[in-house]
């Protein structure tokens, strides 16, 4: 909660007050709207979250009473989810057209009252006007206290709409168009970062935003993070172009190296290599201009990890994790834990038995210091059950059949079942166990039944690189490579149903 922010308790006393004086305040009732517009201005909340408290209900009752609404209107169903609605009443991002129209629809309100839109109806004598926050109000992003002037401003509006419609209308694979203003998009970054005032109250809420997106990293599609996450850095580089202090400066490339490089994670889930290597780039360049160790760590950390996918040499992983420790120094955080366990890997994929065992104790002597903070099941944490996941990893990868087997178990146990990736992962880790034992046919037919059973959305790139390397397991023989032809054509057709 911002400082300026009132408790929910000051909202639920006004609607408590109407009430008792007898008036209604149903869904369709205009003292409904009013009470909202009071409540947002007097709270300095946004309207959506108004709305809410107008209408009496927590944040779980309303996103369930929408989905029934949406059943009693015979309408499809949505994926709106308590965390998005949450993320969507604090800013500073905002619903895409799809969620408005169905906010709009459950709270009886249009895109004026909830902020997201301008009505230029003009009346006699008076000019058209703007919908605008309460003195004191922070604005939707779109609409930032520290917005750009004249052309910059106009630009920024407009390049933000192109991207939104490119992400909003293309499918799974990412078009070129897109991918160029991606590039256009990171540059531009990188020149402000060089030359750039925010308020705290919008630095808080973009911190607030790459949390979020942290943990949704783990549990929403891929896809779908990427939109919101590039849609969040056109607005935090529209409205950071300017110098400013020395703290808000730091915090506005902390942000930016935290969404820099979740997408540049996203885009190598996605197998856009090429692209994912500039914002990792960015990220980094951000990150050093934090002087903030642990984040630097971090950043390099996550895109070794990455480059073990997609049949890149294990000595790109080996690089870059090694530098990422070296960033870290003798600080314990997340980035060193996971810089070594992606050497344990490397090095096990290289047939490097015993430096791959060394570098996994290292990871695990590390995990085993970390905060509560660090190991934080988020895409800047590191949980125990990416610990579990990377012992396993290695334990496969050098044949330790037995002990990796077990080291599976225990990493599955521990996923929840909100997560698809990893879990999937190792899962063709179980499958290759069993291909490993001489059983080919049944550990291709295993890999197989796993990627079919991995909601589709979840069937990155990543993940169908990791299933299509388990076709060179044994591969000699010429019925075994007849297998391994069916094998790769089912892998293809299940990568074409996504």
């Amino acid at each position: 909660m911002r400082p300026e922010e009132h408790r929910p308790a000051c909202a639920h006393h006004r609607r408590r007050a109407l009430l008792d004086d007898g008036i209604d305040l149903s869904p369709d009732s205009p003292r409904l709207h009013d009470l909202a517009a009071t409540i947002a201005a007097c709270c300095h909340i946004l309207p959506l979250k108004a709305y809410r408290l107008a209408r009496g209900l927590k944040v779980q009752e309303a996103v369930d009473a929408l989905h029934q609404a949406r059943r009693d209107d015979g309408l499809p169903s949505c994926r709106l989810s308590r965390e998005q609605l949450t993320h969507f009443e604090n800013g500073p991002a905002r619903p895409g057209d799809q969620y408005r129209d169905t906010l709009c629809r459950f709270y009886r309100t249009g895109p004026v009252q909830m902020g997201w839109a301008t009505d230029y109806t003009a009346e006699p004598n008076n000019p058209p006007f703007t919908i605008r926050s309460a003195p004191g109000q922070t604005r939707p992003a779109s609409a930032c206290l520290d917005e750009p002037e004249g052309t910059a401003k106009e630009a920024a509006v407009q390049r933000r709409e192109a991207l939104r419609l490119i992400l909003t209308t293309s499918g799974a694979v990412l078009p070129a168009p897109l991918l160029e203003l991606l590039d256009q998009l990171r540059a531009d970054m990188d020149t402000i970062i060089g030359s750039s005032t925010v308020s705290t109250i919008a630095l808080d809420r973009w911190e607030s935003a790459a949390e979020g997106y942290g943990y949704a990293f783990k549990t929403r599609p891929p896809r779908a993070v990427l939109e919101d996450v590039l849609l969040d850095f056109a607005d935090l580089q529209a409205h950071a172009a300017r110098r400013q202090p020395i703290d808000s400066q730091t915090r506005i490339y902390r942000i930016t190296a935290q969404l820099a490089g979740t997408a540049a994670n996203i885009l190598t889930d996605l197998g856009h290599h090429r692209h994912a290597r500039e914002w990792f780039a960015t990220a980094a360049l951000a990150a050093d201009e934090t002087s903030d160790r642990t984040l630097a760590s971090w950043v390099r950390a996550r895109e070794a990890t990455v480059s073990l996918y997609h049949q890149r040499p294990p000595q790109i992983a080996i690089t870059l994790a090694a530098e990422a420790q070296a960033r870290a120094g003798n600080t314990p955080c997340a980035g060193a834990a996971l810089a070594a366990a992606t050497e344990a890997r490397a090095w096990a994929r290289l047939g490097h038995t015993q430096q791959a065992l060394t570098a996994l104790r290292h990871a695990e002597a590390i995990s085993s210091r970390l905060s509560e903070t660090q190991q934080a099941n988020s895409i800047y944490g590191y949980p125990s059950q990416q610990l579990a996941f990377h012992r396993e990893a290695t334990l496969t990868i050098v044949g330790n059949l037995k002990d990796a087997e077990a080291a599976q178990r225990e990493a599955l146990a521990l996923y929840p079942a909100t997560e698809h990736i990893n879990p999937t992962l190792i899962r063709l880790d179980q499958a290759a166990c069993t291909i490993r034992t001489g059983d080919i046919a049944g550990g291709q037919q295993l890999a197989l039944h796993h990627l079919s059973g991995t909601p589709q959305q979840y069937r990155t790139p990543l993940v169908l690189s990791r299933a299509r390397e388990l076709a060179d397991l044994g591969a000699t023989r010429h019925h075994i490579i007849d297998l391994r032809v069916q094998y790769l054509q089912a892998v293809d057709a299940l990568a074409v149903a996504r």
